[in-house]
């Protein structure tokens, strides 16, 4: 076999053309797709999808308002605490100072 081949060098070099020739076309074939995909439009969601992005919005626009309510609330409670004198304190003196 060896006879057949004048130098088995020259077959180092056939098989690494091989090689880079298969590598490249690979690269050339992902590069392809990727520009592809680059350049395609954007898939817009269907109508389930749709449907369930607008119920989503309702239940987020509705915990967003009962957040509210209860925002209003707390200011409420935290304003009657603020003005109710503790039960068993000794009323403030002139000064403003509670004994």
């Amino acid at each position: 076999m060896l006879a057949l081949i004048p130098d088995p060098f020259e077959m180092v070099g056939v098989f690494a053309a091989i090689g880079t020739t298969l590598l490249m076309l690979y690269a050339g074939f992902v590069a392809v797709r990727w520009a592809h995909r680059k350049l395609e439009p954007p898939k817009l969601p269907d109508g389930r999808e749709l449907d369930g992005i607008a119920e989503r919005l309702a239940r987020l626009e509705e915990a967003e308002h009962r957040l509210a309510e209860v925002e209003e609330r707390l200011d409420f409670t935290e304003r009657m605490l603020a003005q109710a004198q503790p039960q068993g304190a000794l009323p403030a003196d002139r000064e403003g100072v509670r004994r």
